[in-house]
């Protein structure tokens, strides 16, 4: 609520032109490793569905006031009406769990009139820029063979089929490719499998004596940046990290850390930002009225426009045609799309992320269109 919900309320503001309140976060392009990040509010915050159980009775209801006295402070108070709206039964013992509910903030999002949201999202997309950083022949070879990509590398892992391979053992594979990429120690990712240190350190050692060319990457980078106080990108961008070379243990440590994330992450926030600059090009090519927003008045240029369809409004700015860009999701990118338009937008925002840069691996993006923002189905 403090988080989310409250932060969204304050900053909404009413679109005279869509006949509808939208939101204007400010963002941050030119962060450490180069992801964009959101303020005020912060929308990439917006948590995914969830689900919660109400009580169906309460041991027994506080006098009135009761509650408001025990808890005088702010929270308490915002926690006393959120205990009112739970049902009560005054003098009854706890009876258990009661209903579950879905709540989805993401469904309060939606597009302009006569449009849909459409969200496009690249596949594994840090694993597939350290295989090319890498050059590591076997990780590439699976990540450009399709099919589920964590699921394989489990069976290597394991020694078994792919198909053969439970969902567990799947998300084990999942956490120990990021887990290496992001230098997690075998404590830390036996803490998240729920194994012991031992075992954890022992699929680790399995992940790099299976991928070579990734190991080989990870000491060859923090070695790099040792010798020059800096790493870069995919693209040239360089950050300089000086505690690459400090004394102090845990300073060497995280800058070490830093070194291989901003070199893989990195890389991707500048993948993405590409195919951001050239979904961007093609739009307002195809679609004139999409190199402005929402925000901004139409030009008398655009007005005149033969490509703009559809019958103007009465104050002379014609309804939104296209697909309009809303959000960024790291790796995610989210548009308002004129629901006759879906298509077309959908294939110029998939070519273009797929082939945003020439990589040693195949770029996939997988794409989903819906109502609403927490209302989204897969989209071929």
């Amino acid at each position: 609520m403090t988080k989310v919900v409250f932060p969204l309320q304050k900053e909404k503001c009413l679109n005279e032109k869509l006949s509808m309140p939208r939101i204007h976060s400010v963002s941050q392009t030119h962060t450490a490793t180069g992801r964009v990040s959101f303020a005020e509010p912060n929308l990439q915050n917006v948590p995914k569905d969830f689900d919660i159980t109400l009580p169906t009775t309460i041991a027994e209801s506080p006098p009135p006031g009761a509650w408001d006295e025990r808890y005088s402070s702010k929270r308490g108070q915002r926690r006393g009406k959120l205990r009112s709206m739970i049902n009560v039964v005054p003098g009854s013992n706890s009876t258990g769990n009661g209903s579950n509910y879905a709540v989805s903030m993401r469904n309060a999002f939606v597009p302009f009139k006569n449009g849909v949201l459409f969200a496009a999202d690249y596949s594994q997309l840090e694993l597939r820029l350290i295989a090319h950083l890498a050059n590591d022949e076997r990780l590439c070879r699976i990540l450009n063979g399709g099919g589920d990509v964590f699921r394989m590398i489990a069976g290597e892992l394991y020694r078994v089929p792919a198909e053969a391979i439970k969902d567990d053992q799947r998300q084990h594979a999942k956490q120990v490719c990021y887990g290496i990429i992001y230098g997690i120690g075998a404590k830390a990712l036996g803490e998240q499998l729920g194994l012991s240190e031992e075992e954890a350190a022992l699929f680790i050692d399995k992940f790099t004596s299976r991928y070579v060319g990734v190991k080989r990457y990870l000491k060859e980078t923090v070695d790099k940046c040792k010798e020059q106080g800096f790493v870069r990108t995919v693209t040239g961008r360089k950050r300089f990290l000086p505690a690459i070379n400090s004394a102090n243990t845990h300073a060497y440590s995280q800058a070490a850390r830093q070194a291989v994330n901003t070199t893989v992450q990195g890389s991707a926030a500048d993948l993405v930002k590409t195919a951001m600059v050239n979904i961007d090009k093609r739009l307002a090519e195809e679609f004139p009225s999409c190199a402005v927003t929402h925000s901004h008045s139409f030009p008398d240029l655009h007005l005149g426009r033969s490509k703009i369809r559809g019958k103007r409004s009465k104050g002379g700015v014609p309804p939104p045609v296209g697909g309009y860009f809303v959000l960024q999701l790291h790796d995610e990118l989210i548009f308002e799309v004129a629901v006759n338009e879906l298509r077309r937008v959908a294939q110029i925002v998939k070519t273009e992320m797929e082939n945003a840069m020439k990589l040693s691996v195949v770029l996939p993006v997988k794409m989903k269109a819906g109502p609403s923002w927490g209302n989204m189905a897969e989209f071929e």
